[in-house]
């Protein structure tokens, strides 16, 4: 009796042991199956998100830089720009400054037309040159041939006797009349002193004009 009793308590120990086993594994295998789902949507997400976020950084990469690029490309044109502006400028304030210039025309050197040397320091009987220069005194008494005092830009005067005021004009046709001449005004001829020229003798021009400024 006692040994029947002790082999049914056995049999019932290991029905409750085999019972209260099962629902263990088939929780972990649950589990398992919704970790296995959540790490595939995951990698799903992944696989979808990192190439689009790539293709986005890679564009606005691509945008900076061509906007750079353009940025620099305009700066560049305007520096070149400016350079060349100021270039220029600076030219033609130098040649002004160096007192190079009567009326945008040049005061010195050689006259390219003509090949005929402008205002020189010094000349003797027989030369023929140009003098460009301002008036700065005059005589118009008698006015078929009056005499003007001209001093060129390096401050070298020259007396001439030139044709009469009647047959003198501006470059660009204009007259004055014998009482409007004033001291100031531009001028230019071609003159040349006598071959047997004395000392007190002075250049003559037959092409005195009278020049605009600039």
């Amino acid at each position: 009796m006692q040994t029947r009793f002790v082999f049914v308590l056995f049999t019932v120990i290991l029905l409750l042991a085999a019972c209260g086993g099962s629902p263990e594994p088939a929780v972990q295998e649950g589990a398992a199956d919704t970790t296995d789902d959540a790490a595939e949507v995951a990698g799903e997400g992944s696989d979808e998100l990192a190439p689009a976020s790539s293709d986005e950084r890679v564009n606005e990469d691509t945008d900076e830089s061509d906007a750079g690029a353009g940025a620099s490309v305009d700066e560049s044109s305007d520096e070149s720009a400016t350079q060349e502006a100021g270039a220029s400028t600076t030219d033609t304030s130098d040649a002004e400054a160096a007192g190079d210039m009567i009326a945008s025309r040049p005061a010195s050197g050689t006259d390219p037309e003509t090949g005929i040397e402008i205002n020189p320091d010094t000349f003797g009987p027989g030369d023929e040159f140009i003098v460009r220069g301002t008036i700065i005194s005059m005589n118009l008494t008698p006015t078929v041939s009056p005499e003007f005092l001209i001093e060129a830009p390096s401050g070298r005067k020259y007396r001439i006797r030139s044709q009469d005021l009647a047959e003198t004009y501006f470059d660009d046709g204009a007259q004055l009349r014998p009482h409007e001449y004033r001291q100031g005004i531009l001028a230019e001829a071609t003159v040349s002193l006598p071959s047997d020229a004395g000392p007190a003798d002075i250049l003559l021009t037959e092409d005195l004009t009278l020049l605009r400024e600039e």
